[in-house]
């Protein structure tokens, strides 16, 4: 489960997929990373440096007494899940470009989410509510994105 969670930090192991679909699948795989890193950008900053801050809830191993850490324990706060909402908001931007592999992009981001539970550092609200914010700014980003470049 640490490498799932590890998939999910930041995001940096989607935007290298993002970038190998964009060299191997051409046009359609640029728009995809021009699309999917935004989303990713966007929704990490304003999880990690705005909602985070706001609730400032303790992690389960700070909280509950004989609550099990596997790993790393991380410093910030624990909701929402920023491993999720990344992981969620690089899925649901390459599933609107990959709409046959969008079980795929789901499945992965959800293994991200369920590690974070097991490995101890979110509660299930924690991810959640991180997938469904990663997903809502991704959708409203690819859709600034796709707007702009209409405009050229």
């Amino acid at each position: 489960m640490v490498w799932a969670s590890t998939l999910g930090l930041h995001g940096a192991a989607w935007v290298v997929a993002a970038l190998g679909m964009g060299a191997r699948d051409g046009r359609r795989g640029r728009a995809a990373a021009m699309e999917m890193i935004p989303a990713l950008l966007v929704t990490n900053t304003i999880v990690e440096r705005v909602v985070k801050g706001y609730f400032r809830r303790r992690r389960p191993f700070i909280t509950l007494v004989r609550a099990m850490v596997i790993g790393r324990k991380p410093g910030s706060w624990s909701f929402p899940s920023g491993h999720s909402a990344c992981s969620f908001a690089c899925a649901s931007a390459l599933a609107g470009r990959y709409k046959g592999a969008a079980g795929v992009f789901y499945a992965l981001a959800s293994l991200v989410g369920f590690s974070r539970v097991y490995l101890g550092h979110h509660y299930p609200m924690d991810v959640l509510s991180g997938a469904t914010l990663g997903t809502v700014i991704s959708r409203l980003v690819v859709q600034g994105v796709r707007k702009l470049r209409r405009r050229k």
